[in-house]
C-alpha cells in the first residue's frame, strides 16, 4: 500500500513540476482529469495553475466544478464567488454555484444564480433546467415555465421533458405527466427513473397493468451494477471454472477485490476540501 502511495505521488509531482509540462498544460490536464471525473487530479492541477496565476477566472470555475465532483459544496461555491468576481458575465459559473446551492437546498439563492446566468445567455437551456428543479422544489408552478423555454431551446434533451413530468405529477395533472415522461423515454431509453416516475402516474390513474409494467421496467433498469467480483464469478461459472482453482492459502476474494485499474490507490482522501480556496 505504501508503495501505491508513493507511485501516486511520484506521478502526480512528474506532471505538475515537469519542464515540458508548461502553465497551459497543466491546465488541459486538468480539464481532462475532470472530464474522467478524477477529481482529485484535477484539483491538484488548477491549484498549481492559480499559484501561477491567481487572476485565472477559469481557473477558480474549473476547480469549483473539480470540488463540487467530489461534494464539497462550500468551498465551490467560494471558488465560483472568485470565479464571478474575476468575470461578472461567466454565465457557467452562476449556473455551477446555483448548482452548488440547490445541493444545500438553498433555493432562493440557485434561483438568484440560474436567473442572472439567464440574462448572461438567454439560451442556456441547463439555467432553465435548474431554475425549474428549485422552483418545484419550493413547490412554485413557474417551474413548468422553465422546463417549457428548456425544451424550446434544447427538444432532443429528455432533461427537461422528465423534469417537467415531475412537475405536472406533483400538481396531479397526470395525463401531462405520462405524455412528458413518455417522450424522456423516447429520448433516453435506458432511463430508469422516467419509467419509474410514469409508472407512479398510471398508479395514481388505477391503471394497474401498465404501473406494473414500468414498475418492472424501472427495476431492471435501476439495479445496480454487478461489481467486479460477481461479474468475475459470473464469468468463471460460464466457463465451468472451479470456484477454487488457486493454490492452497490464496484468498480468491482479495484477488477478485483488487482494484480496478485506472482508479486511484485506496487510501483514505486528505482534507482535499480544506485546501486553500
Amino acid at each position: 500500500m505504501c508503495k501505491m502511495k508513493f507511485l501516486f505521488c511520484l506521478m502526480i509531482l512528474a506532471i505538475v513540476s515537469s519542464p515540458a509540462a508548461a502553465e497551459e498544460d497543466i491546465f488541459k490536464v486538468g480539464v481532462e482529469a475532470l472530464k474522467k471525473k478524477q477529481y482529485r487530479l484535477a484539483i491538484i492541477c488548477f491549484n498549481d495553475e492559480l499559484r501561477r496565476d491567481p487572476q485565472n477566472a477559469e481557473g477558480y470555475y474549473y476547480r469549483g466544478l473539480a470540488q463540487s465532483g467530489k461534494g464539497f459544496w462550500e468551498s465551490a461555491i467560494k471558488n465560483f464567488n472568485e470565479a464571478i468576481r474575476l468575470n461578472p458575465k461567466h454565465a457557467g459559473a452562476f449556473v455551477a454555484r446555483g448548482n452548488a446551492y440547490i445541493e444545500l437546498k438553498d433555493y432562493e439563492n440557485a434561483v438568484q444564480d440560474h436567473h442572472q446566468a439567464l440574462q448572461l445567455d438567454p439560451k442556456h437551456a441547463l439555467a432553465n433546467i435548474r431554475r425549474g428543479n428549485s422552483y418545484g422544489e419550493m413547490k412554485n408552478y413557474r417551474a413548468v415555465e422553465d422546463f417549457n423555454a428548456a425544451i424550446r431551446l434544447s427538444p432532443n434533451d429528455f432533461r427537461p421533458y422528465l423534469d417537467r413530468g415531475n412537475a405536472y405529477l406533483d400538481g396531479e395533472r397526470l395525463d401531462k405527466a405520462i405524455h412528458d415522461f413518455t417522450e424522456a423515454i423516447r429520448l433516453q431509453p435506458s432511463n430508469g427513473e422516467a419509467y419509474a416516475k410514469r409508472s407512479k402516474a398510471y398508479l395514481e390513474k388505477g391503471e394497474w397493468a401498465k404501473s406494473h409494467e414500468d414498475e418492472t421496467k424501472a427495476s431492471e433498469l435501476m439495479r445496480p451494477p454487478k461489481s467486479l467480483r460477481e461479474q468475475i464469478l459470473i464469468e468463471m461459472e460460464r466457463l465451468k471454472i472451479p470456484l477454487t482453482p488457486f493454490a492452497p492459502g490464496i484468498d480468491m476474494d482479495k484477488i477478485i477485490d483488487f482494484p480496478r485499474f485506472g482508479d486511484f490507490p485506496p487510501y483514505d482522501d486528505p482534507p482535499w476540501n480544506e485546501w486553500p480556496h
